[in-house]
């Protein structure tokens, strides 16, 4: 009897450090670290050639759950990122993959611009046509008028000229051997995983100059998540072919089309550089685009980053910014969700240097899941 009865403690005790090691592992899994970050990884943007190195460190340390990037615009930079996350992200997905966690090869010819159609046609025109227009908007009205830009050219060399800009098209659009353009820059790493993954463009099937889009992904233990990269307020006459009068109007209706894709989700995130916000007084933070983030939040979305912290995040003290003000660009907005903390990330400046790792800062948020 007494045999059977310190079995019987033992199993008991075995029972319970497995109960235990459950409870503590459940504990430990109970909150999701969210962080959107727009990483600037353009050569318009300072420091590109040094900032493009470090940024998937900068990443990984951060021991997210999910991370919604935007501006990674090159599949060298998207293959840089994921081979320094390595497992601490196993499912990515961009418009670049062929499906979550599997890049599309690129072939050693590949570069954004290298079409017979660019070589021989367009870039004699640009040269001959337009080489003396003075500032962007000008040389791309002559680049699409007197050139044919958006007939000729394919959509990822359109976007590589209009974001890489005017003295780095040969270097980043053209010899850019092994180089995909990644059209919408938008990238979405996630350490749980991911579900019911696409993405989507908010205008289909015409070509634009800066086309956007939204990755949708069920995440385990969050819900559906949208990550995106929305119209900016670009500070000069809008020129993109389509029914709105400008960009804030554009800007707008990508916040409609957000929400209708979540119509009928019950749990949902809204992450990304949504380019506006508003106004927080207490930190000298102003509105820009303040219509998109208002028709968000008026339908049940939560701003948490901006009713606590509420720091810019498009700042002018960011040197690679040339922000005119302070501004909360970027957002992690979320619906019938427990989110026990927030705050400003990546916005250390960069080792031994006098710039951070963007011209954007980032922001985290945590969630309690049971």
């Amino acid at each position: 009897m007494k045999f059977k009865y310190i079995c019987g403690e033992i199993i008991v005790f075995v029972l319970t450090c497995v109960f235990l090691k459950r409870s503590n592992e459940q504990s430990i899994n109970s909150t999701v670290r969210l962080v959107t970050y727009n990483t600037g990884l353009t050569p318009r943007v300072g420091q590109y050639n040094v900032r493009r190195d470090t940024v998937g460190t900068a990443i990984k340390n951060l021991k997210a759950d999910v991370v919604c990037l935007q501006e990674v615009w090159f599949s060298k930079d998207i293959e840089r990122i994921l081979k320094t996350v390595g497992t601490a992200y196993q499912f990515s997905y961009s418009e670049l993959h062929r499906k979550v966690s599997q890049l599309e090869p690129v072939p050693w010819t590949s570069a954004p611009c290298m079409s017979t159609e660019f070589l021989t046609s367009f870039l004699p025109c640009i040269e001959t046509k337009c080489r003396h227009t003075k500032g962007s908007v000008d040389y791309l009205t002559c680049a699409r008028e007197k050139c044919e830009m958006l007939q000729k050219l394919e959509q990822e060399c359109i976007t590589c000229l209009i974001l890489s800009g005017v003295t780095e098209v040969a270097h980043s659009c053209v010899d850019n051997i092994r180089n995909r353009f990644n059209i919408p820059g938008v990238l979405l790493l996630s350490s749980r995983p991911l579900k019911h993954v696409r993405i989507t463009r908010f205008v289909q099937n015409k070509k634009l100059f800066i086309p956007r889009a939204y990755i949708s992904a069920e995440v385990e233990g969050v819900g559906t998540v949208a990550c995106t990269h929305t119209s900016a307020d670009l500070s000069y006459s809008y020129f993109e072919d389509l029914k709105y009068a400008s960009w804030e109007e554009q800007n707008l209706d990508e916040a409609r089309v957000l929400l209708q894709s979540q119509k009928h989700v019950h749990r949902a995130v809204i992450m990304g550089d949504l380019n506006g916000g508003p106004t927080v007084p207490e930190f000298r933070v102003s509105s820009d685009f303040d219509a998109a983030y208002n028709y968000i939040t008026s339908r049940g979305y939560m701003s948490s980053y901006v009713v606590l912290p509420g720091v810019c995040t498009w700042c002018r003290y960011n040197p690679l910014s040339k922000a005119s003000k302070n501004i909360v660009l970027d957002h992690i907005l979320t619906k019938n969700l427990n989110v026990i903390g927030t705050r400003r990330v990546l916005d250390d400046f960069h080792e031994e240097k006098d710039f951070p790792l963007s011209d954007h800062f980032g922001i985290e948020l945590v969630l309690q899941t049971t």
